[in-house]
């Protein structure tokens, strides 16, 4: 009986984790990336037919890539490129965040002084434009459309309650402390019945 007891108490901690967290998966985390570096470049063109020009070379509205990005800026503007091939490097960040952080890390944060010595291109990019009204503006409708495209990226994440050290601890009929690793509990989801011997 008590086993039964431990089982249905160790069923009732794991439904009462559940799911409830979101991530991005990366190949999302990659387009927002991609996406927001494309606008990024287009933002800092100012001649008319330069940008009209990066428009149809790149191709790159939808779906843009790291390389045809850098491929279609004009190959004298050597200070676009290198902040393009530096924007390209926040893909190997390793982030962990739901698409409301990632959004705000690429509008705002990654302008901050924390990554300047890392990104000094990009933190140079964001001050220069800081206390510009429309640059401002472009970074809220930019915000809004990653929000868009990292909707179709969007994965649960299950919630495991904090367990210390890796053990869950569950009181038997006799009140004998009974301890079972995390691990069991993973033997038995995967249909082994006998996880508790």
């Amino acid at each position: 009986m008590h086993k039964l007891k431990l089982f249905l108490s160790f069923q009732l901690l794991i439904i009462a984790s559940g799911y409830g967290q979101t991530e991005i998966a990366k190949d999302g985390f990659e387009k927002a990336i991609n996406f927001a570096n494309y606008k990024y470049v287009l933002y800092s063109l100012t001649n008319v037919e330069e940008k009209q020009k990066f428009i149809e070379d790149c191709n790159c509205n939808e779906n843009p890539t790291a390389l045809a990005i850098q491929n279609a800026i004009s190959k004298r503007k050597t200070k676009t490129i290198a902040f393009s091939k530096e924007f390209d490097k926040l893909i190997g960040m390793n982030i962990d965040l739901d698409q409301k952080n990632i959004a705000s890390f690429l509008t705002d944060a990654v302008f901050d002084k924390s990554f300047s010595s890392k990104y000094i291109r990009i933190f140079n990019y964001g001050k220069s434009r800081k206390e510009n009204l429309e640059f401002i503006s472009y970074k809220n409708d930019l915000y809004k459309s990653l929000l868009k495209i990292m909707a179709n990226y969007v994965i649960e994440v299950p919630i495991i309650a904090e367990v210390a050290e890796e053990k869950a601890v569950a009181k038997s009929k006799n009140s004998t402390l009974l301890i079972i690793k995390v691990s069991e509990v993973t033997k038995y989801n995967q249909g082994k019945s006998n996880w508790y011997d």
